[in-house]
């Protein structure tokens, strides 16, 4: 059984590593530029995506090129040049929408851990905007943004913070973290094997729907029914859904 303690303990650590790589060492930049922004969608594989937001009109793309886990201090050309046998980022813009896909090449065969480029994403982007965010093997962080939010990842962890619009975040084998969960909207958070710890904003009106081989809820009365690895029924007279579900972790709501 794994401990709620060392779920908090774990994301303190996940959270500050993952913007300090992305925000104090990038190897280049570049910024859009939208008539009416509404989605970002970023597909990829190995890499973080990390999401932060302004009240400007454009969005600033830093870009983490990792090889042997260490930072490349690489242009963009250089960068397209080193990785020209294993992937292709597509990039489409239009009046509201910015969309990066990761593309393998066809003829790019097996690739060595060695020699294996991993691309980081750290984003900001106007607070209204909607995300949908997906990577294989990468952690994803996002704060602040009134839009909807989707991040999806197979074996890492995703941390939200001060979110306002309609949440999916959905992983395998990684833990969730949700701070000051706003009850605006609905909210479903999905994992396999990892813990959930959900800190709600004060005097949240939510239905909720927890259920875990742990489930633990702190500082707020609950109208419904309560067992040890199921919790469900209305919190402050009831609201909008928040589902929370882990198959083999512990859920701490407080």
């Amino acid at each position: 059984m794994k401990s709620i303690f060392y779920l908090a303990i774990l994301f303190l650590g996940i959270s500050g590593n993952l913007l300090a790589q992305q925000d104090l060492n990038y190897s280049f930049n570049e910024a859009f530029e939208l008539r009416n922004p509404e989605n970002l969608s970023i597909t990829t594989s190995d890499g973080n995506i990390s999401i932060g937001s302004h009240d400007q009109n454009w969005i600033s793309v830093y870009y983490s090129v990792i090889k042997n886990g260490k930072l490349l201090h690489i242009d963009k050309s250089e960068f397209e040049n080193l990785t020209r046998d294993q992937y292709k980022i597509e990039v489409e813009k239009t009046n509201t929408t910015l969309s990066f896909k990761m593309n393998s090449r066809e003829n790019g065969g097996f690739i060595s851990s060695e020699d294996a480029i991993i691309l980081n994403y750290h984003v900001i982007l106007p607070k209204n905007m909607s995300v949908k965010l997906i990577t294989s093997d990468g952690h994803i962080q996002i704060k602040d943004l009134k839009g909807d939010v989707a991040a999806i990842t197979s074996d890492g962890n995703i941390d939200l913070k001060n979110l306002h619009g309609k949440i999916t975040a959905v992983t395998s084998d990684g833990n969730i973290k949700v701070n000051y969960l706003s009850d605006k909207n609905s909210t479903k958070l999905t994992t396999s094997d990892g813990n959930i710890l959900v800190k709600l904003t004060p005097g949240a009106r939510i239905d909720l729907d927890a259920r875990g081989e742990l489930v633990s809820l702190e500082n707020y009365k609950l109208e419904g029914t309560v067992s040890r690895n199921k919790i469900s029924g209305e919190i402050n007279g009831g609201g909008n859904s928040v589902s929370i579900t882990t198959s083999d972790g512990n859920i701490l709501i407080k």
